[in-house]
């Protein structure tokens, strides 16, 4: 166990606090540097917490237990103690700031970064989603802005009769506490230029700030906000821009990433094994570093993406932004004068983030290029000039004179092609043309950029080897609530429209019908529903049961049989606690993480099983996703 959340650990690096030291001298103010630490924060801190919150019960009961946490700890952060709402470390604290503790300037950037944590804790809290998602929203929202409003008409009122002064800290100021410190932030100047007394936490200053500031115009946004999918669209957008900084800091991992590259295709691998073998080290390296970038860029992007249901994933690289298409049309349509500033606000963070940062991130180019489009359609008749504001970044279209060559360009990494004919000829020509290119992709965990071949396109050479990926593949992309015949029907509809275009994918197109109609004569001679016993076994519902505690963070009921048993029943039926409660400590301490075991559990498609069976699976899905599983 040790060693196991040793390795997940290590990946997070050691923060080096005299290299921190040196490099905070580089900047010149205060706020550059607080600037430069909230990176770092990100960059060690949050993912140190990340990583514990997503152990399993067994990592978490080791990890808290014989003072584990602090070995783990001063593998990350050495022994110096973090201090401030920004964990920076002492020694370095202590060297930069100690002597600025009464500078407005240290003081008003914590007022500010405070103030954000405090309205992201209060926006997350489980009773204020509840009013987002009630059908009394509106009146919620208008209860608590007039809640906010009559105290801030009260302050003004008792500064308009001369009763207080925000400058004079004697004049009533214990009687009138709360309404001079929120006149205060709402000036705008006091605090840039008077200090507070405190950098951490959530006093009176950070309170009415983040109401005020921060609170107050989200919930206006809130109660006069755009059609859902525009809204989706805006703050997608907004999550983007808000991490430049962060997905900035591996350009330089990209650059080594293309060096790698172009080192790794000097090498013919199938002309002599010693090419193989460097061919397979810098192989192994690009895509260990690949995952990495990954990990931190693009599965961000997607992860947000597909939270908000901007598109549907279901076909990459082709993605469904039609919902939200048909809304901007009607906003054209319809947009109010005061939708405007929204509008130019969130057209600016766009931009502001498509200039600022990689282009793709050496994988979403389908997907930027059709973001690109998207945006482009509504920004571009929001503008007061003929200038293509998109001109900097957007995919220009590489002009062939086949759809051959556009696959040639395809597999050098090229995204966005002109074929030289009418508009409407060309989009059609081009979809059936690339429709069995497409469709007969496999998705592979690996470095994708120039590595669209035949590793990972179906041939006849090796769909014995790959048909079992690709068919898993092809069914994960029907909703889990499908029966298994509703999903064959539906692949051999799609299948039956499919152009095909050479003789190949005639080929491929053959067996996989043969193999869908004799998977459909099995499931007609072996109905199965979704709570077959004759399928479904303890370990399953066991598992799945470990699954929905480890992605919603709960503790284990370990030890206690009563509890566990009337679990079972629930989820089992009468009298099946005692076998649930048997296996369950069969399984309570198999490590979860590790995808052999769950398939030792629960067979080869244990996920479509316990997703079938549990009562969140979305939550199950999206903890397996973290877990990359």
């Amino acid at each position: 166990m040790k060693e196991q959340l040793e390795r997940k650990f290590k990946e997070i690096g050691c923060l080096n606090i005299d290299e921190l030291t040196h490099k905070l001298h580089e900047y010149n103010t205060i706020s550059e540097k607080l600037d430069y630490l909230k990176i770092i924060n990100e960059r060690y801190y949050v993912k140190f917490q990340n990583v514990v919150n997503s152990f399993s019960a067994e990592e978490k009961s080791y990890f808290y237990s014989n003072n584990n946490r602090n070995q783990f700890w001063e593998m990350v952060f050495g022994r110096d103690p973090l201090i401030s709402s920004l964990n920076i470390p002492k020694l370095v604290f202590r060297e930069h700031f100690n002597n600025h503790l009464n500078n407005p300037e240290l003081t008003y950037w914590f007022l500010k970064y405070n103030s954000q944590l405090a309205f992201n804790h209060y926006i997350d809290r489980q009773e204020f989603k509840n009013k987002m998602n009630s059908e009394l929203k509106a009146d919620l929202i208008k209860a608590e802005l007039k809640q906010l409003n009559e105290f801030e008409e009260k302050a003004k009122k008792l500064l308009i009769n001369n009763e207080i002064d925000i400058y004079r800290p004697h004049r009533n100021s214990y009687k009138y506490h709360q309404e001079i410190i929120l006149l205060r932030v709402l000036d705008g100047n006091y605090y840039k230029e008077n200090p507070i007394n405190q950098i951490s936490g959530y006093g009176d200053e950070v309170q009415a700030f983040f109401k005020y500031k921060l609170l107050k115009s989200y919930l206006v946004n809130k109660l006069n906000e755009f059609p859902p999918k525009i809204t989706a669209l805006f703050e997608f957008i907004a999550y983007l821009h808000s991490r430049i900084e962060s997905f900035n800091q591996f350009n330089d991992l990209i650059e080594e990433l293309e060096e790698l590259d172009e080192e790794r295709n000097k090498f013919k691998p199938e002309s002599n094994y010693k090419d193989k073998l460097k061919y397979d080290q810098i192989q192994a390296d690009i895509e260990d570093k690949f995952k990495t970038l990954q990990n931190n860029t693009a599965n961000c992007i997607k992860a947000k993406a597909k939270e908000l249901n901007l598109s549907n994933f279901n076909n990459e690289p082709s993605f469904d932004f039609s919902a939200v298409e048909t809304e901007i049309r009607q906003l054209k349509r319809n947009f109010r004068s005061q939708d405007l500033p929204i509008i130019f606000k969130h057209k600016e963070l766009y931009l502001k983030y498509r200039n600022s940062t990689h282009k793709t991130f050496l994988s979403l180019g389908f997907f930027f290029n059709e973001l690109d489009r998207l945006t482009k359609s509504l920004f571009d008749y929001f503008k007061d000039s003929d200038k293509n504001e998109f001109e900097a970044f957007e995919t220009k279209g590489i002009e062939v004179n086949s759809i051959a060559e556009a696959i040639i360009g395809f597999n050098q990494g090229k995204t966005k092609f002109i074929i030289p004919t009418p508009m409407d000829e060309r989009k059609g020509r081009l979809s059936n043309k690339l429709a069995d290119f497409y469709f007969f992709q496999i998705k592979l965990e690996t470095h994708q950029r120039k590595v669209n071949n035949n590793d990972g396109i179906l041939t006849p050479e090796n769909w014995e080897q790959q048909k079992e990926t690709f068919i898993s593949q092809r069914m994960a992309i029907y909703k889990d609530s499908y029966t298994l015949e509703e999903k064959l029907k539906l692949e051999l509809s799609a299948l039956e429209k499919l152009p095909i275009n050479e003789t190949d994918y005639q080929v491929l197109k053959d067996r996989y019908k043969a193999y869908l109609e004799q998977k459909q004569t099995l499931s007609n001679q072996s109905p199965t529903t979704k709570n077959d016993t004759i399928r479904l076994t303890a370990k399953h519902y066991v598992l799945a049961f470990l699954l929905e505690c480890n992605a919603k963070g709960k503790g284990l009921p370990v030890g206690r049989k009563k509890e566990i048993e009337k679990i079972g029943n629930k989820k089992m039926g009468p009298k099946k606690g005692n076998r649930f409660y048997k296996v369950f400590n069969e399984l309570v301490n198999k490590d979860l993480n590790v995808e052999k075991n769950l398939i030792e559990i629960g067979g080869e498609n244990w996920r479509k099983i316990i997703k079938d069976i549990s009562e969140e699976p979305e939550e199950i899905e999206a903890f397996l996703q973290t877990k990359q599983l």
